[in-house]
């Protein structure tokens, strides 16, 4: 991946309202690999408490 590339993608991460709402890291940018965490929040939990990830 060039690092043009791996620019592009980790900028577009940071602008995403959406991933800051999840409060969503970004880990690892590779060529064919995209690696985020995002903590769980009870917003994300049913009711008996499971999560769907």
């Amino acid at each position: 991946m060039t690092p043009e590339k791996k620019k592009l993608i980790t900028d577009s991460f940071h602008r995403s309202e959406t991933l800051k709402f999840y409060k969503a890291e970004l880990l690892e940018v590779e060529t064919d690999f995209i690696s985020m965490k995002i903590p769980k929040m009870d917003l994300m939990t049913r009711k008996a408490g499971m999560f769907n990830g």
